[in-house]
């Protein structure tokens, strides 16, 4: 995957390196949740088909799968129909093993989460 700016200038080149785990997928409407290495870090994206009260979104992250911690946040679109496209870039992200999920906050303050994703760092 090549990611560029506006001046097509190279910022990212990574392959695809990702594993779903199998859990519970609680998030409404979501389309894609997929993760990739770069040299400079981990990139994250997801896509939702509608986003009925959703506030925003948390991005978790873990190096054991189990113990999450936030390592950031991303406002939802809150539109009721069509996809919305997001990404989120953990920067510097130098753990072998990096587990990541979403949590997506509703406008009530309930949430629900993601399914996790593991990315295997193959960069040096």
């Amino acid at each position: 995957m090549r990611v560029t700016n506006k001046a097509n200038r190279l910022l990212l080149l990574g392959i695809l390196l990702v594993s779903t785990l199998a859990t519970k997928a609680d998030v409404k409407y979501l389309i894609s949740l997929q993760g990739q290495e770069f040299e400079m870090g981990n990139l994250l994206e997801w896509s939702t088909l509608k986003e009925v009260n959703s506030s925003y979104f948390f991005i978790e992250k873990s190096v054991n799968g189990i113990d999450f911690e936030q390592i950031g946040k991303v406002d939802a679109s809150g539109k009721m129909e069509g996809e919305t496209a997001y990404h989120f870039l953990d920067i510097g992200a130098d753990q072998k093993k990096s587990f990541y999920r979403l949590k997506e906050i509703e406008k009530d303050g309930s949430y629900s989460f993601s399914h996790t994703v593991l990315i295997n760092k193959q960069f040096s």
